[in-house]
């Protein structure tokens, strides 16, 4: 029954993929940004960001600069259909959603389940498929208000800040597509609202950020992920995201072989273990002093990845997590030698660590709210047809207890302009640099 609901909803999509035809832009309302809220007695709010052209310059009566180029309009509907044609009761100018950047829903409307939603999507032509889907614990509606320092209209910086650090980029396309995969969930691109100061402690802007991902389960919204998870699940679905991770110089030592401390966790803003260990200077004497730096990391660029994820046993259901990650090295506040052959290996597997603590924590968290973001249970529909057909039934209760294997490689195959540490060397002792020990 869903997947023919979901071939009838594509069949539409792809009859309404004509060009609508063209009007003048005096007689338009651009709508730049969508929000979509819970409403009582079951209805939906709709709240819109309507551009008014003349605030940027463009038309005869233009009065560019002259505050803020948008203002917002709200109805309400028992559809999103009827909360358009509700909208557009209130709003002068023809509604036109071709200029649509983003679509954000709030978290109780999420939980209420968004098949609804998807089939408005798919059945409007003038919604494109690649229309970024977003939702954020709050109310969306709050968001709208937030006007982006940077450019005058929100919407398009939003749309090129999710796109920009492809971190769980969600689109219609991908929305529908996954409703209509089974062994898998749909996930939303996160967002929340966060504060831009003007320097000298002025006024605050307000902007939006990326929080992480929404889990669904179903077409239900069931819990979120953190950045660091969000990343772990880009790497799962195969899809590189753009990030920056920082390797703690004592994690480093430890595969070295050197006693300096406990290495940190390896997330981000993880100070690492500084007592005794990278960045200590010593005196004459060699007593230890307090560190030169005191976070002592290795910050690496990912800039490629291949991964694979494979059914590895049935019982308890087992999956393979293989990753081959490029990075090069973009910056460091220690002055381990990276150029160096064994400090770069062990470079390379403390990275791996961190990598692999973004991608437990990404499947714990989804096997707690049972979203199967991952499509965990569609890799064993597609590899092992007759099992799944056995136990498709049950996933939900085995998706839980699933297990897996990880073998994950890093490697760092640049270290950008400098070969050596741009560091006051003859203060620090450190294990492999230049060949020997300082």
């Amino acid at each position: 029954m869903k997947a023919a609901r979901c071939a009838l909803l594509l069949s539409l999509a792809m009859l309404a993929a004509g060009c609508v035809q063209s009007a003048e832009v005096n007689r338009l309302a651009l709508i730049d940004l969508l929000a979509l809220d819970a409403a009582e007695a079951g209805e939906i709010l709709l709240t819109a960001q309507v551009i008014m052209p003349t605030r940027l310059g463009v038309g005869p009566s233009s009065t560019g600069g002259e505050g803020a180029p948008f203002f917002l309009a709200q109805a309400r509907g028992r559809t999103v259909a009827e909360a358009l044609s509700n909208l557009q009761k209130r709003v002068p100018r023809q509604i036109f959603l071709e200029h649509l950047q983003m679509l954000v829903i709030g978290d109780e409307l999420a939980r209420r389940g968004l098949f609804p939603l998807v089939d408005f999507l798919v059945r409007e032509q003038m919604v494109r498929t690649d229309l970024l889907v977003a939702v954020t614990p709050g109310e969306a509606a709050t968001l709208l208000n937030i006007a982006s320092p940077l450019p005058a209209v929100p919407g398009e910086a939003w749309s090129d800040l999710v796109r920009n650090q492809r971190i769980a980029v969600s689109s219609v396309r991908n929305l529908f597509v996954a409703l209509g995969e089974e062994g898998m969930d749909p996930f939303l691109t996160a967002i929340a609202p966060s504060s831009v100061q003007e320097p000298g402690g002025g006024t605050d802007l307000g902007d939006m950020e990326l929080i992480g991902a929404g889990l669904m389960r179903g077409d239900r919204l069931a819990g979120y992920l953190n950045r660091e998870e969000a990343i772990g699940l880009q790497l799962l679905l195969n899809d590189r995201p753009r990030t920056v991770v920082s390797v703690p110089a004592d994690a480093v030592l430890t595969y070295l072989g050197g006693d300096r401390g406990t290495p940190g966790t390896g997330g981000p803003g993880d100070t690492g273990g500084t007592s005794g260990g990278a960045g200590a200077a010593r005196g004459p004497d060699g007593a230890s002093r307090d560190p030169v730096h005191p976070r002592d990391l290795i910050s690496l660029q990912l800039q490629r990845a291949t991964t694979y994820l494979a059914p590895f046993a049935d019982d308890p259901p087992t999956l393979r997590f293989q990753a081959r990650l490029i990075t090069e090295v973009v910056n460091t506040t220690s002055l381990l030698d990276v150029e160096n052959p064994e400090v770069a290996a062990a470079v390379e597997r403390a990275a791996a660590d961190i990598f692999r603590g973004f991608v437990e924590g990404a499947v714990r968290q989804m096997q707690a709210v049972n979203s199967d973001a991952a499509g965990f249970g569609a890799s064993f529909r597609r590899s092992r047809p007759e099992w799944w057909r056995g136990m498709r039934e049950q996933w939900a209760e085995l998706f839980p207890r699933m297990q897996m294997v990880y073998d994950i490689e890093v490697l760092v195959v640049r270290t950008g302009l400098a070969t050596r540490p741009a560091g006051p060397e003859p203060q620090l002792e450190f294990p492999g640099r230049g060949g020997g020990t300082q």
